[in-house]
């Protein structure tokens, strides 16, 4: 197989070497065939809710010889697995509110994963708070650009099984306006800002601000206190902007 793109090549890097793994919406396959041929997986599971995409996973996977490694399976997220089949799963290429309905409907299975790669596409303040409710600590996170598109990427292992057990990810943020911030862009991102990340923050800034001018506008309480709260966002994120100037770190693919 040729090379894979930056995005699947990051995705990729975070699953550990060795492992049985799944990907949880293949497309077309590529990141199944990458872990077995450079990453050492025994075997992968490629699962897809659509037909089209799993044809054409067929045809890759064939091509590569490599189906007696790589399980072709149709449904949906999670309940193609049984508890425990396998050790690392990614769910990649989704919106965060899909990926977490994922997650919540399959539970048995979640509760036997050692490791969890996750790429939302939006919503990830979902994803997080998911996590954080359910006992995983991030081991991982990034924002990046690939090809003119921003991407963040969130690898998740068990607290029982985190170098870190007993800490909490958000332990730094005890107000609700930091809470949701960190929900929303990352407990360890806010503190070690990328370039991808401060622009990102510079945007939501940017249409929060929009959104209080609207807000200022309407004459009822309940306005009134949806623009006291987005002040409070817009103040929260611009002091935390000009401190994370010099920690920034720049991506570099």
């Amino acid at each position: 197989m040729g090379q894979i793109s930056a995005r699947l090549q990051r995705i990729a890097d975070q699953v550990p070497a060795g492992v049985k793994a799944a990907d949880i919406g293949t497309d077309h396959g590529f990141l199944p065939i990458y872990l077995v041929q450079h990453k050492g997986a025994p075997s992968v599971v490629a699962s897809d809710i659509r037909r089209g995409p799993l044809d054409a996973a067929r045809k890759n996977i064939h091509a590569a010889g490599l189906e007696p490694v790589i399980d072709i399976r149709l449904g949906s997220g999670l309940k193609t697995l049984q508890p425990g089949e396998v050790h690392a799963a990614v769910i990649a290429g989704m919106g965060g509110k899909t990926m977490t309905e994922i997650l919540e409907e399959s539970s048995e299975v979640v509760l036997t994963l050692k490791t969890l790669v996750l790429q939302p596409m939006g919503a990830s303040r979902l994803v997080r708070k998911y996590l954080h409710d359910h006992h995983f600590h991030i081991q991982y996170e990034t924002v990046f650009y690939d090809v003119d598109r921003t991407y963040e990427l969130i690898t998740a292992v068990p607290e029982s099984r985190s170098v870190q057990t007993g800490s909490d990810d958000y332990a730094d943020y005890n107000d609700l306006c930091s809470l949701e911030l960190a929900y929303e862009f990352g407990p360890y991102l806010l503190k070690y800002p990328t370039a991808a990340l401060l622009d990102a923050v510079r945007e939501a800034v940017r249409r929060w601000k929009q959104a209080a001018i609207g807000l200022h506008n309407a004459r009822n309480q309940e306005a009134a206190t949806q623009r006291e709260w987005v002040e409070q966002r817009i103040a929260w994120m611009e002091n935390w902007l000009a401190q994370s100037l010099e920690k920034s770190t720049p991506e570099i693919d």
